[in-house]
């Protein structure tokens, strides 16, 4: 599914893929089904996970406290990133 919140492209998909729309033009992509757990760092299990993109973000709860994640707190883990049009 693609949406836009404040201007922000974004794609979420169940599983992380390298290559989504937007993936090389600041699209985010937000993900689940990794389960990275509490003592991955910046959403991403390494060395399982290294290759992912700076704007992509596992969103599942174990990654997060067993909370739902902000589109503030997204931005400040993701940081600022080019704004496109999809």
């Amino acid at each position: 599914m693609s949406i836009r919140v404040d201007g922000q492209a974004i794609v979420l998909n169940h599983n992380p893929f390298l290559c989504y729309g937007g993936s090389y033009r600041g699209v985010w992509q937000l993900f689940g089904h990794v389960h990275s757990g509490p003592l991955s760092k910046d959403g991403k299990d390494f060395p399982r996970l290294s290759m992912l993109f700076p704007s992509q973000y596992d969103v599942g709860v174990d990654n997060n406290g067993f909370m739902p994640v902000s589109f503030d707190e997204l931005k400040a883990i993701i940081g600022t990133v080019a704004i496109w049009r999809f």
